[in-house]
């Protein structure tokens, strides 16, 4: 029975996990900074992205520190929503940073509200067993902030977001 129970909270964790990933992946799908990135990789001029002067590559690393530390601000904001346990004080985090139209805000509502915070719970608490093994990145854990400072770190001097 024990063997079952790990194994339900480790699927549990999982997914949830992976649920977070996809909020987050998506978080940063919707800003204007992403966009230009996306569209940047779509297509344009390459001569471009590899010649860069040194003050854009100076002005890319700034717009790079720019986005952690606003990203680092909604995360500590949503954090603080999610400990109040407080469902209007999530709501209207959520709207500020995410906008009135954010899908989230149509599948978390009141009556779910409190599942949503103990998801969010889980998901620290594995996040803590994976840094207590070692591991900086469970499995699959943050894959959508992984991804972006990947191609933040791909694209460091060799981009320009502009």
């Amino acid at each position: 029975m024990k063997k079952k129970n790990i194994i339900t909270t480790s699927v549990l964790s999982l997914t949830i996990i992976a649920l977070a990933a996809g909020f987050a992946f998506n978080a940063y799908a919707q800003t204007e900074d992403a966009t230009a990135l996306g569209t940047m990789f779509r297509g344009g001029n390459s001569e471009q992205r590899v010649n860069l002067t040194d003050e854009q590559k100076i002005d890319m690393e700034a717009r790079r520190s720019e986005m952690d530390a606003t990203r680092e601000e909604h995360q500590a904001a949503m954090q603080m929503a999610l400990n109040s346990g407080n469902y209007d004080t999530w709501v209207q985090t959520t709207t500020s940073q995410m906008g009135a139209d954010a899908r989230i805000l149509t599948q978390v509502n009141a009556n779910n509200f409190s599942q949503f915070v103990e998801a969010h719970q889980l998901i620290t608490q594995a996040q803590d067993k994976f840094a207590a093994l070692g591991i900086d990145r469970g499995f699959g854990e943050g894959a959508g902030h992984g991804m972006g400072r990947g191609l933040h770190r791909g694209l460091k001097g060799s981009a320009n977001l502009k």
